[in-house]
């Protein structure tokens, strides 16, 4: 799984710059950086999950190359029930999956999925879009840190829970 030391260390810079920003619109550029960097994070960090759960359950390489060309390059957004979980049965099936949530703690699990539910129409709306004005509203970095945390506790225990089972 990636770590989350260098997102984490991405964020607090950008939270410094934030910090320190000298207009409505320099504060506004820090934020959506925030929280579009995050958003890269979280989905490279789904894909290697997966990717990571493919090469230790499946036996074939052709297997593995559809996972990884099929499934995981043909993701685009980290939803867990659009994507994430989609992904995930590619590898393991629904049993899986049912398997892996009856099994996941609900303490870290819940908060992720609904914190992903919370920034995912934020990074759509940001990522596809630029700032034409101070009116935007957007998430500070300090928040966005502490969203990072929520997802990073949930993908986490999601990952301990798969290598536990495959």
């Amino acid at each position: 799984m990636i770590s989350n030391l260098t997102i984490l260390k991405n964020l607090k810079r950008v939270d410094k710059l934030y910090s320190a920003a000298r207009s409505p619109i320099e504060t506004l550029l820090y934020a959506k950086i925030g929280i579009i960097e995050l958003c890269g994070w979280v989905e490279e960090t789904m894909d290697a999950i997966v990717i990571d759960l493919s090469q230790r359950s499946l036996t074939s390489q052709a297997h593995r190359d559809y996972i990884e060309k099929q499934i995981v390059k043909k993701t685009y957004g980290f939803a867990y029930e659009a994507h994430f979980r989609k992904m995930l049965m590619g590898v393991v099936g629904l049993k899986g999956v049912q398997d892996m949530e009856a099994r996941v703690n609900r303490a870290f699990f819940d908060p992720m999925c609904g914190t992903l539910t919370a920034i995912n129409p934020n990074r759509n709306s940001h990522s596809h879009t630029y700032l034409k004005g101070a009116t935007m509203v957007i998430d500070a970095p300090s928040v966005t840190i502490k969203h990072c945390q929520v997802i990073f506790a949930g993908l986490k225990d999601i990952n301990n829970v798969l290598q536990q089972l495959f």
